[in-house]
């Protein structure tokens, strides 16, 4: 890995010290930038402009952060070039009958009827949304610097006493882990804070029961609300298209 103790390693020690998954809270700071970008800057790109209409726009999670950029006349020169490609696209449509063969591939594999005949082939995104690529190539620079650094004297204690990885997070994480040393930091440091969790729930559980129902909250009222983050991601990103969530 190439030395990332500049911007991007600041950047993740600082995220260290905010709540939930910082990997999560860079992504969405991430993307957040891109759509400010995207209209400013970017939709007069051809490159840029030939991605986003051969994905079919953007997934919908990233539509949805392109709405909240609020930059109404960059959306609509964007989805000018895609609707009128999928309205070409669909005008180029002909009906073809399912045959026996797709009624067989359906049977063998159990699939959908009518989904093996390839009739909405050219209606369907022709590559990976823009967007989710650019979180993907994101996270891997996150991710590499945290375990570049991991055994730093400054990140690495910063690192037990955050939230740790969300669960997606840190399947790439360990994907990307160059060495077991490395491996077994993450795996120590993260087993640490999950046990912890599960405290934290167990005892927010025992306070829900009517027995122990007057014994105030502490530090456990919100451990649910992290346990959902933490397993499932920040909410409003996605997978990113990661390997092994296909």
């Amino acid at each position: 890995m190439a030395d990332t103790h500049h911007t991007v390693y600041f950047e993740l020690r600082d995220a260290l010290a905010g709540p939930g998954c910082a990997l999560c809270a860079l992504a969405l700071r991430s993307m957040r930038r891109y759509f400010e970008v995207l209209g400013y800057e970017s939709v007069n790109d051809p490159g840029i402009r030939d991605a986003i209409r051969a994905a079919r726009g953007f997934c919908e999670i990233h539509a949805r952060m392109l709405r909240e950029a609020r930059d109404a006349l960059g959306a609509a020169i964007i989805h000018r070039d895609v609707v009128s490609a999928v309205t070409d696209a669909l005008d180029g449509l002909v009906y073809r009958p399912t045959s026996l063969g797709d009624l067989l591939r359906q049977a063998i594999g159990g699939e959908r009827i009518g989904s093996t005949n390839g009739r909405a082939d050219a209606l369907a995104p022709q590559q990976l949304c823009p967007a989710c690529m650019r979180r993907q190539t994101t996270d891997e620079v996150y991710v590499d610097a945290l375990l570049q650094h991991l055994t730093d004297d400054d990140l690495l204690p910063r690192f037990r006493d955050s939230a740790g990885l969300c669960l997606p997070h840190l399947r790439l994480a360990i994907e990307r882990t160059p060495d077991a040393a490395t491996f077994d930091r993450l795996k120590a440091a993260q087993l640490t804070i999950w046990q912890h969790l599960v405290r934290e729930l167990d005892e927010f559980i025992r306070k829900q029961d009517h027995r122990f129902a007057a014994e105030p909250l502490g530090d456990e009222r919100n451990a649910w609300l992290r346990a959902v983050d933490l397993v499932s991601g920040q909410f409003g990103l996605g997978s990113a298209g990661w390997k092994g969530d296909e």
